[in-house]
């Protein structure tokens, strides 16, 4: 009896830490229950719905493609751990055989957490196309035809909606918009009459202008990375 008495004396002080460790981490547990809001319950304190619990607002750098190659911000406003508000404002540039333009896209939308980090997002966007094709000179022909540049504007308001991921840790923040579509709702197109020009050509470029610029277009992994707080 007396030598199990002394045992017991010698490693209490070797348990004596790991005690205090599980203690610790009971109290974690206990605390970020204490945290969680409704319907919360049972979630990993660890997981990114966890660390998205508490924050109000996020701003990101983003890249991808929406029919063009473009970048810009983006910013987002925590309703609670599954619920957002989005807008991001992107810009780019393309040269196509027939014209060349600058395009801006300005959207905002709401985004839900289906599960821990995949959701969906719908809402509104406005296209911008600043367009410049060249029109050939009335009365030039053949291998001597002239052309002269003439710019003119694309609008498209339209609805969006995108799936995709987005992963949380302390501050940092990653997501992509895996694949997404703008469906243009309201065409617009406006271009000055020129002077001088072939009028049949004029229509024809501005028909494949129209017909490629204003229509709907495919979104695709919209990569946005940054800081939520």
């Amino acid at each position: 009896m007396m030598t199990r008495l002394v045992v017991a004396a010698l490693l209490l002080p070797a348990a004596a830490p790991a005690l205090a460790a599980d203690k610790v981490k009971v109290r974690k547990k206990e605390a970020a229950a204490a945290d969680a809001g409704p319907g919360d319950a049972g979630v990993d304190p660890e997981s990114s719905r966890a660390r998205r619990q508490h924050k109000k607002a996020a701003v990101f750098l983003e890249l991808g493609f929406t029919f063009t190659p473009i970048a810009g911000v983006r910013g987002e406003y925590f309703l609670d751990a599954n619920n957002l508000v989005t807008a991001s404002y992107l810009s780019g540039s393309a040269d196509v055989l027939f014209f060349r333009y600058d395009k801006t896209l300005v959207d905002v939308k709401f985004k839900h957490f289906f599960t821990n980090t995949f959701y969906l997002d719908a809402g509104l966007g406005l296209e911008t196309f600043k367009v410049t094709y060249d029109v050939a000179v009335a009365g030039s022909t053949g291998l001597a035809r002239n052309y002269k540049s003439v710019s003119g504007t694309a609008r498209n308001v339209g609805a969006e909606v995108h799936i995709g991921n987005q992963w949380q840790w302390s501050g940092f923040s990653l997501g992509c918009d895996w694949v997404g579509y703008f469906a243009a709702l309201s065409k617009s197109f406006s271009a000055p009459a020129g002077t001088g020009l072939d009028a049949s050509d004029k229509a024809d470029r501005e028909s494949d202008v129209k017909g490629n610029l204003n229509a709907g277009s495919a979104h695709a992994v919209r990569l946005y990375v940054g800081w939520a707080f």
